[in-house]
């Protein structure tokens, strides 16, 4: 101040302290590129894994609606069903009591039991809303909301399908365990029930196969939609790899 140099000492603390917020600036944007780089490569690695997760859940659909060569699916039994009612009307014959014996006319009360893990990670996590773009986390959201509705769904119409066993256990249970275990003397004619359409068993054994019917050709539609809906978030992902990665 003395010497009147206090205009050359205030522009040089000006300039410092324009190369400090700069350093910071440029420090905040490094970090921020890092976050950023980090944050796609965890969201990339969330993509590929619902990918994988939604492609298992395609193989226990198809496991669950289709038949292969080791097993049976809704598929097989609900048409199965569909041959057998409507002979009901007119009497069953020996050829259709064969036919009862030999194939399978329910799979049991089917459950989905698709995998949810990632979606629950992400759920759990947070990450549910910053890994994708908004039109693919709306998609995720509501096709997981859907499997969530469909499970509801599917303990709401288990009950058919055990009321259904039952009648057709009651109407079959002895004729069944006999043609398995006494082949050689096992005869229809043993059971006047059966050529009788008045009869108890008979009517319990029509009603027990038309809930098998309709319990599974529900879970049946239920598997081909849900797989529909699977490709195609499939894609949108797939679309979204693509675009951002």
């Amino acid at each position: 101040m003395e010497k009147n140099k206090t205009g050359k000492y205030l522009k040089y603390a000006i300039g410092e302290i324009i190369l400090v917020v700069i350093g910071i600036l440029l420090a905040l944007s490094i970090s921020s590129w890092n976050i950023e780089r980090n944050l796609g490569k965890s969201n990339e690695v969330y993509l590929v894994k619902l990918i994988q997760e939604l492609n298992s859940n395609i193989n226990r659909l198809d496991f669950l609606a289709f038949p292969s060569n080791t097993s049976i699916g809704l598929d097989s039994v609900v048409k199965n069903c569909l041959y057998i009612l409507p002979r009901f009307s007119k009497g069953l014959e020996k050829s259709d009591y064969e036919f009862l014996l030999n194939n399978d006319m329910y799979l049991g009360s089917s459950q989905l039991n698709l995998n949810d893990a990632t979606y629950e990670e992400l759920l759990n996590t947070g990450k549910l809303y910053s890994f994708g773009s908004d039109s693919l986390v709306k998609a995720v959201k509501d096709y997981y909301k859907r499997y969530e509705r469909e499970k509801y769904y599917n303990e709401m119409w288990k009950n058919m399908g055990v009321k259904g066993h039952d009648l057709y256990l009651g109407a079959m249970i002895n004729l069944t365990n006999d043609h398995r275990f006494s082949p050689e003397t096992f005869s229809l004619h043993n059971y006047p029930w059966v050529f009788d359409k008045n009869s108890k068993n008979y009517n319990d054994l029509q009603l027990g196969i038309e809930k098998f019917r309709i319990n599974q050709r529900i879970d049946l539609t239920k598997c081909i939609s849900l797989k529909e809906d699977t490709n195609k978030l499939i894609e949108i992902i797939e679309k979204e790899l693509k675009e951002k990665y």
